[in-house]
């Protein structure tokens, strides 16, 4: 089975350690898990993608700051996303405290 865990972050904060721990222990029991998450640094780990520059992400920061429209998303980032569902091809895409 493939799994796809999609959330804002990895490995910090107390959702990016619930998807750490979710990710390690679907691995360790034979699931196929992958990750993509959108701030903080760009780790190393085995199946997990970032989706979004830090510059973008300030920049997606001043424009909510600035038009009052919050969590408006972003096209590049979500077209990115958006390919990694169409190559990984998961049968379950969880989707993680989005905001």
């Amino acid at each position: 089975m493939k799994v796809l865990i999609v959330n804002s972050v990895y490995k910090n904060g107390s959702t990016g350690g619930i998807v750490f721990n979710l990710h390690s222990y679907l691995q360790n029991n034979d699931v196929e898990s992958y990750v993509i998450y959108g701030r903080g640094k760009k780790v190393n780990d085995n199946n997990v993608f970032k989706s979004s520059s830090e510059l973008l992400s300030k920049v997606n920061v001043l424009r909510a700051r600035l038009t009052g429209k919050l969590n408006n998303g972003n096209a590049c980032s979500t077209r990115k996303i958006i390919r990694k569902i169409r190559i990984i091809k998961p049968e379950i895409v969880h989707l993680h405290n989005l905001n």
